[in-house]
């Protein structure tokens, strides 16, 4: 509709209030249509990262939640609201044993119904060499994992954003460093 959508978190008020994940939305004139906050924890942080529009107006937000006082690990988020905000699902792709923090950061469309996701894979030093992985993962239209695949030359490295190229591939961008 020519609006703005747009995810990030929100600082609590008082010292110790954890962070809600955070949407908002405009018209094309800049008049607000909606901010909302969700978490699912009052003791997790919870942070939006992009966006990317359904083909039924909708919004797929993806992010992070990080689980315990202090953070013990993160989970990715997969969220979807409909045109008015509204939660539609959500959605985590939980560490497992070799893994001690997922992100998502970047998402963009893959066909009409699927999308890929960006960001990086933490793994567990205490089940092997604690690095840090580019990720990539394919999504379904309800937030189903269809595929995911980790990558690095370094010790750490992680995706910030991907797009699509005129030939049908993907870009992505991020970083990657070694000690």
């Amino acid at each position: 509709d020519g609006g703005i959508f747009s995810s990030g978190w929100s600082f609590g008020l008082q010292p110790n209030d954890r962070q809600s994940l955070l949407v908002f939305k405009c018209d094309s004139n800049l008049n607000q249509q909606f901010i909302k906050l969700y978490s699912v924890s009052q003791v997790n942080n919870h942070f939006g990262a992009e966006v990317v529009e359904t083909p039924d107006k909708g919004f797929i937000i993806i992010g992070t939640r990080q689980v315990g006082n202090p953070p013990d690990f993160s989970n990715a988020l997969v969220i979807k609201v409909d045109s008015a905000g509204n939660l539609v699902f959500w959605k985590e792709i939980e560490h497992n044993g070799d893994t001690t923090e997922l992100y998502l950061t970047g998402i963009t469309k893959s066909g009409v119904t699927n999308y890929i996701a960006v960001g990086r894979r933490i793994f567990n030093p205490q089940v092997g060499p604690g690095w840090e992985r580019s990720w990539v993962v394919g999504i379904d239209g309800q937030g189903n994992v269809l595929w995911s695949k980790a990558y690095a030359e370094n010790e750490r490295s992680g995706w910030s954003s991907i797009t699509p190229s005129h030939d049908g591939n993907f870009y992505a961008c991020g970083y990657e460093r070694d000690f």
